[in-house]
C-alpha cells in the first residue's frame, strides 16, 4: 500500500457559528445533539435551520467558536469542536507543538517562511554554509533570500543512515532543525558543502579549527 504525506500550506484559527441543539429527554435529564448542519458561517442560515428544527421542549443556542483551518494545496481541512466545553481555543493549542519529546512554539511565521526550504535546498550554489556555534550541526543561508538586513538561515544536520525513498537509494538524511531570517552570521567557521557531505559519510562532524 503506497501513502503520501503532503504538508499544508497554511494552519489558522477562523471563527464560526455552531446551533447547540438540546431538549430535556427524560426525569430532567438534557441531552445535546449534533446534526450536519449544524456549523456554519453565516449566522442568518442557522436560525433559519433552528426553526426548522424546532419542537416542544427543545432548546437551541448560537455560539461563536473557533476552529482550526488546515489549508493544503488541493483541499481544506476544518478541526471544530462540538458539544463539549465551549471554551476551547485553538489558538492556545497552536502556541505549542511536540517535536519528539519536546515543546515547540508554534510560530505561523516561520511555518509560512518554510515554503522557502525546498528553494534553499536546490540552489547549493548559491549558498553559504558554515559550523554552528553549538559545534552539533551546521548553519546556511543564501543572500538571494533576504528580508530587509535580515537572511533566511537554516540550521540541520547530515547524517550517514541508508534506505531506499519511491525505489531511490540514499545514503545521507538531510533533517532541518530551525529556520528563520536572522542577522548574517557573525564570528563562524565557514565550511564548504563537499566537506560536510564528506565528513556524514564517514559519520563524523566537521570539527571546528582552535588555533
Amino acid at each position: 500500500m503506497k501513502t503520501s504525506f503532503h504538508y499544508p500550506d497554511e494552519i489558522k484559527t477562523v471563527g464560526l457559528y455552531y446551533l447547540k441543539y438540546s431538549r430535556n429527554a427524560w426525569h430532567s435529564t438534557w441531552v445535546t445533539y449534533y446534526h450536519p448542519g449544524d456549523i456554519h458561517h453565516e449566522l442568518q442560515s442557522l436560525k433559519n435551520r433552528a426553526e426548522e428544527l424546532r419542537t416542544p421542549g427543545s432548546q437551541f443556542k448560537i455560539e461563536t467558536r473557533e476552529a482550526l483551518w488546515v489549508k493544503f494545496k488541493y483541499s481544506n481541512v476544518l478541526i471544530f469542536q462540538v458539544n463539549t466545553v465551549s471554551d476551547f481555543y485553538y489558538s492556545s493549542a497552536l502556541k505549542s507543538i511536540k517535536d519528539g519529546k519536546n515543546s515547540r512554539v508554534f510560530c505561523n511565521d516561520r511555518f509560512n517562511w518554510s515554503t522557502n526550504l525546498n528553494n534553499l535546498f536546490t540552489n547549493l550554489e548559491n549558498n553559504r554554509f558554515f559550523l554552528s556555534n553549538a559545534e552539533r550541526n551546521y548553519g546556511t543561508y543564501s543572500v538571494q533570500m533576504n528580508n530587509n538586513e535580515n537572511l533566511y538561515t537554516v540550521f540541520f544536520s547530515l547524517k550517514n543512515e541508508q534506505g531506499r525513498f519511491n525505489g531511490i537509494r540514499y545514503q545521507l538524511v538531510l533533517f532541518v532543525e530551525s529556520a528563520y531570517f536572522r542577522e548574517k552570521p557573525k564570528k563562524v567557521q565557514n565550511v564548504k558543502i563537499a566537506t560536510i557531505v564528506s565528513k556524514a559519510l564517514e559519520g563524523e562532524m566537521v570539527k571546528k579549527f582552535r588555533r
